[in-house]
């Protein structure tokens, strides 16, 4: 269960990410397949990040690579799908990034304070589920 979860979370922020830069960036390609590139793109390159990395995070040099691969996967994403070789690219990735790990924190959070509300099948039992 948690694994559709974390699946279905990380398409709609695929969605989400696709929608945030094609609201600001100039697309490379004409269509409507350019959204659908990034977001499974952005889909298949986070579910490896999430596969490939080493489990826990009492390491701060990990924690500090993982967000170094993420920034560059969102970078790489907006450099090749959308013409964006502006300022304002940088602010959308380090937006976008922030803005997946403010609601993650906010999540693990507030799952933890309704431990007892909240049945055993949500609540994310994997660390790496909770802060990737």
């Amino acid at each position: 269960m948690a694994d559709a979860l974390y699946a279905a979370l990380t398409v709609f922020q695929g969605y989400c990410l696709q929608y945030f830069l094609g609201s600001f960036l100039e697309t490379r390609m004409r269509g409507r397949g350019n959204g659908l590139y990034v977001a499974g793109l952005y889909v298949a390159l986070r579910t490896t990040v999430v596969r490939c990395s080493p489990p826990g995070y009492e390491d701060y040099r990990v924690a500090a690579g993982t967000l170094a691969l993420s920034l560059c996967i969102l970078s790489a994403l907006a450099a090749c799908f959308y013409k964006a070789f502006r300022p304002v690219t940088v602010f959308l990735v380090v937006s976008f990034q922030a803005l997946l790990d403010i609601s993650r924190y906010a999540a693990v959070i507030l799952l933890n304070a309704v431990d007892g509300w909240v049945p055993d099948i949500i609540i994310l039992h994997n660390a790496e589920y909770c802060l990737m």
